[in-house]
């Protein structure tokens, strides 16, 4: 998508149609909104399976997972949610506020996190079972509530595998 992007800027066409032709695909999905429009991050450093420390607009900045929550490193499942979070965010992100959220309890500034290919971190750990869904009534809750559902319902990954 990013090449087209490009290709019809370049060329001085809008992206409504190609965004609308996407619509109700799985690639939508993960598409920036327009009233969202993600932000590029330098991830210094990985502090556990849902906190970077991160450079954003310049700024070095504590960065909560918005949508997802993990355990401690020092708890069951910690270790497995930080490695997975250090595969997917090393180097670099993009991340899309919700206006309902900006700081958790911890003074992290809350964001949904992406690849630079656009794959949702948070989707990846919940759907692996590495991640709990948490503030549901945010924009892309109900979507990853869906997901913590299927994940735990197939018994997945550290959280789900040893339960009933």
């Amino acid at each position: 998508m990013k090449l087209v992007q490009v290709l019809l800027l370049l060329s001085g066409l809008s992206l409504a149609p190609v965004a609308t032709m996407l619509a109700g695909s799985a690639a939508a999905d993960t598409e920036p909104s327009a009233e969202a429009p993600r932000i590029e991050a330098l991830v210094s450093r990985v502090i556990d399976g849902s906190t970077l420390d991160a450079q954003v607009g310049g700024v070095r900045t504590p960065v909560g997972y918005l949508g997802a929550e993990t355990a401690p490193l020092n708890q069951p499942c910690g270790r497995e949610a930080f490695d997975r979070n250090r595969e997917l965010a090393t180097g670099g992100v993009l991340l899309e506020p919700d206006a309902a959220y900006e700081l958790d309890d911890q003074s992290r500034r809350l964001y949904y996190a992406y690849t630079p290919d656009g794959t949702s971190i948070e989707e990846a750990l919940i759907a692996e079972g590495l991640a709990r869904a948490v503030r549901t009534d945010a924009a892309h809750g109900e979507r990853l509530a869906a997901v913590d559902a299927e994940a735990q319902a197939g018994g997945r990954g550290c959280l789900w595998a040893n339960q009933p």
